[in-house]
């Protein structure tokens, strides 16, 4: 479980990332492991009970945060038996280009 991950996830995500996005992605980030940033406990059925969110929004902001770049899947297709595992990836990385810090003194307007 992973608070510096968490850290990276506030003060670095997206800043458009809808509040559902933002929740799943810090719940993923907290179960990663610092050492390889992989979540294994991070399926739809964990992640709507810990984000109190519809199993549809999860699935929803999961998808959106896998199409982004943001969380990576282990599996591309669900396999029977085993459950999904994402890797965090490094918000500080500069592919992701709306990622700011918020603790800086510059003024921030959505896009």
């Amino acid at each position: 479980m992973s608070g510096r991950i968490v850290g990276e996830v506030l003060d670095y995500a997206p800043i458009d990332l809808r509040p559902a996005e933002f929740l799943v992605l810090i719940a993923v980030g907290e179960d990663a492991r610092d050492t390889d940033r992989v979540s294994k406990f991070s399926d739809v059925e964990n992640l709507t009970r810990r984000t109190r969110l519809k199993a549809g929004t999860v699935r929803n902001a999961l998808a959106e945060l896998v199409g982004r770049g943001l969380i990576i899947p282990t599996y591309q297709r669900a396999r029977i038996g085993l459950h999904q595992e994402y890797t965090v990836a490094r918000l500080t990385n500069a592919r992701h280009a709306t990622i700011r810090p918020i603790h800086t003194n510059e003024s921030v307007t959505p896009r």
